[in-house]
């Protein structure tokens, strides 16, 4: 399992107020941003960082597909085939919300199931919060033909994020609850996808906002014991 923490995280931009302002000083992205503070951190090249980044990236799209093209059975069988009936549900053309936004529940959902059958995922920004990300970006960029190079800064984007909430607050489910991580998991999307459309840092930051406060008051409710289910469900809503 990768730790998308160790990837995109550990330089000091401490609040969303200082991003911002960073942003207008250097009249520059959040995506931009993030690259220069997470190069001066890690000491390694751009090429070197992107190339991580594309090993990250190509991790999330496979859990995100995984389950739904692959017949094997969750072993613990809490939880297990959701995503394929989700998916054949989007396809059915019944849904509200249209085929696109319900395939990309599905592909949250497969990354959910991935990691409780102890598969490969990112921890994005944990493993019980790691299908938000994956589900909503991967749906993006085969929505409106976004480019890897483009995703791999969207990732800056959403990184950013995660370390601002991880610093003032938490992505522990454990301390947190499911807020913690499946909200700063949508909080981390939605200010990727708005910056993904041409959105400017404070658009970004108030998408970020309005997601993280739709999931506050989400607690963590294991079944036996475990996480696995309360965690699978609450990455697709």
């Amino acid at each position: 399992m990768y730790d998308f923490k160790t990837i995109i995280g550990g330089y000091m931009i401490s609040s969303g107020a200082q991003l911002l302002n960073l942003c207008k000083e250097k009249n520059k992205k959040i995506s931009e941003i993030a690259l220069e503070h997470q190069l001066e951190e890690m000491g390694i090249t751009e090429e070197e960082l992107l190339g991580m980044l594309r090993e990250t990236y190509e991790v999330m799209k496979a859990s995100a597909s995984d389950v739904i093209t692959n017949d094997e059975i969750n072993p613990f069988k809490i939880t297990g085939g959701n995503a394929k009936k989700i998916l054949r549900y989007a396809q059915s053309g019944k849904s509200i919300l249209g085929e696109s936004m319900v395939t990309a529940i599905a592909r949250g959902f497969s990354t959910s199931e991935v990691n409780a059958g102890m598969g490969k995922i990112v921890a994005a920004p944990t493993a019980g919060g790691a299908g938000i990300l994956p589900g909503s970006l991967s749906w993006i960029q085969d929505k409106y033909n976004f480019t890897d190079d483009e995703m791999l800064m969207a990732l800056l984007v959403s990184g950013t994020i995660g370390r601002i909430i991880a610093t003032n607050a938490t992505i522990s489910g454990a301390e947190g609850g499911c807020q913690a991580e499946c909200g700063a998991a949508a909080a981390m999307s939605a200010a990727a996808i708005v910056e993904l459309h041409g959105g400017t840092a404070e658009q970004s930051l108030t998408a970020s906002s309005f997601a993280m406060l739709s999931v506050l008051g989400l607690v963590c409710d294991p079944v036996a014991g475990l996480v696995e289910f309360p965690c699978a469900l609450t990455n697709g809503t």
